[in-house]
């Protein structure tokens, strides 16, 4: 929680308005921000509902979903697994609560 309440304190808020665009560098340790147009992805679109605007905006709510695999058996095996077996309706009624 400590380096998200740290560059919550620090950032503007232009940038805290911006998407959150990342390499593949930068989802397990955190260096610095990018752009599409240099290989970033946004990590986020922000959806109203599946936040509790009643809390004060300086209580962190997350939300985070990393899924990636490659074309190797291995990769394709995780994904058939992840893709069967996981309830995804499930967790789309737990969020939407």
């Amino acid at each position: 929680m400590r380096p998200a309440r740290d560059l919550l304190s620090k950032a503007s808020e232009q940038d805290l308005a911006q998407a959150s665009i990342l390499d593949f560098d930068n989802f397990l340790t955190f260096k610095e921000f990018t752009t599409e147009e240099k290989g970033g992805r946004q990590l986020v679109r922000l959806n109203p509902d599946y936040f509790d605007a009643k809390l004060p905006k300086y209580v962190p709510q997350f939300l985070i979903v990393y899924w990636r695999w490659d074309a190797g058996k291995p990769g394709i095996n995780f994904k058939n697994q992840l893709e069967n077996n996981f309830n995804f309706d499930a967790l789309k009624a737990m969020i939407d609560q």
